[in-house]
This record gives C-alpha cells, structure tokens and sequence, in this order.
C-alpha cells in the first residue's frame, strides 16, 4: 500500500537545517528557525502571524533572500513553498542545505 500522505508526496528530498531567518510579513519581521529545508520550500518554527497563501520574504543573513508562499501553518510551525520564478533560489538554497551542520535524510 503506498503512502500518499502531503509528507510523502514531496518532490524534493527534504535536510534537516537549523537556519535563523528573519522573515518579513508586510511590514512584520520575525526572527525564526529553519528546520527542514528543500529545494523547493522549507519548515521553519517561530512566530510568523500570518494565513494559508500569504507572501513571505525569508531573509538569511549574509546569504540572500528568498521570496516564499505559505503553504500551511501548526502549532507554531509554517511550510513554505519558494516562489518559482527566482531562478537564484536553487543556488542559494542549495549553498544553504551544503553549509547546514546537521546530516541529510532520505526520507
């Protein structure tokens, strides 16, 4: 029996990071955690007020910014899923997941 859970339906395989990332909301900023983080979008824990389909824009110091929609929130917990036409993403999340002291998954 196959699994179809949103958890098992990713695209890309998911790393386990711990990223402080300020992230803006309007004119709200919060500083946040990155937990998990993929090519195509990211977990991060912390207080981001926002609803389901709200624009983001994740700052990572020294690193860049990456413009992000929500794609569902929990208990203190927000999926990202990063915008699409920012062809600099890849790039910077993938420096991003080499640079995490944690280890890859392969779940």
């Amino acid at each position: 029996m196959t699994d179809n859970s949103p958890e098992n339906r990713r695209e890309h395989v998911r790393k386990p990071v711990s990223f402080t990332v300020m992230v803006a909301a309007g004119d709200e900023r919060s500083e946040c955690e990155t937990i998990d983080m993929s090519v195509s979008g990211a977990k991060i824990m912390g207080s981001i007020d926002t609803e389901q389909g709200a624009r983001l824009v994740l700052d990572f110091a020294d690193v860049g910014r990456i413009e992000c929609e929500v794609m569902w929130r929990g208990d203190g917990v927000t999926g990202v899923r990063f915008s699409p036409e920012i062809e600099e993403a890849y790039y910077l999340i993938s420096a991003l997941m080499a640079t995490s002291p944690t280890n890859p998954t392969t779940e």
